[in-house]
């Protein structure tokens, strides 16, 4: 990136597109465009269903309950948590965690990145605190315990910080671009 004219000192808008242009063919940039693009949708993808899932977790632990719209059974409500993880166990169109973490998400895509850093910082901080409470809560706990990688059946009651861990992850990959 610094041998690029006028970045030497990296104080240009230089995009990894931008070099794979100058440095390869133009077929070879087209390919490479489509492999990050389907790269980066795959990735939003599984957080979007990630961090509804983690959403409605949340809504069942606070609430007792959540609700959403499948594909096969219509309109649905759960009331537990699955082994799989989800709250539901059929193909599901939105839920009330859909709904939750979409009005959170979308005002804050039509920002651009340094418009947002204020939450992205947030957001960052929020994790490293998450994670600092859940390794001591982890560290302070008898280590000797059988701890199962899944299931309901956790070390601790603590839930909350586990499922505000997985939602904070889920913005985990926005802290290399302001950094």
């Amino acid at each position: 990136m610094s041998s690029i004219h006028g970045n030497e000192n990296f104080q240009g808008n230089v995009e990894y597109s931008t070099i794979a242009k100058l440095y390869t063919g133009h077929k070879a940039h087209i390919i490479m465009q489509l492999l990050l693009y389907c790269a980066l949708q795959s990735v939003n993808v599984s957080s979007i269903i990630i961090s509804e899932q983690t959403i409605d977790s949340l809504l069942i632990r606070l609430c007792k309950k959540t609700c959403a719209v499948s594909f096969t059974e219509g309109f649905l409500c759960a009331t537990k948590i699955n082994p799989n993880g989800s709250p539901f166990e059929s193909y599901i169109l939105g839920s009330f965690g859909y709904i939750i973490a979409a009005s959170v998400v979308i005002p804050l895509s039509v920002l651009s990145l340094v418009q947002n850093i204020k939450f992205q910082l947030v957001s960052a901080a929020t994790l490293f605190f998450i994670m600092g409470a859940w390794i001591y809560i982890f560290a302070s706990d008898k280590l000797d315990q059988s701890i199962p990688a899944i299931g309901s059946k956790h070390l601790f009651l603590r839930e909350e910080i586990a499922v505000l861990l997985d939602y904070c992850t889920q913005f985990a990959h926005f802290i290399p671009f302001f950094l």
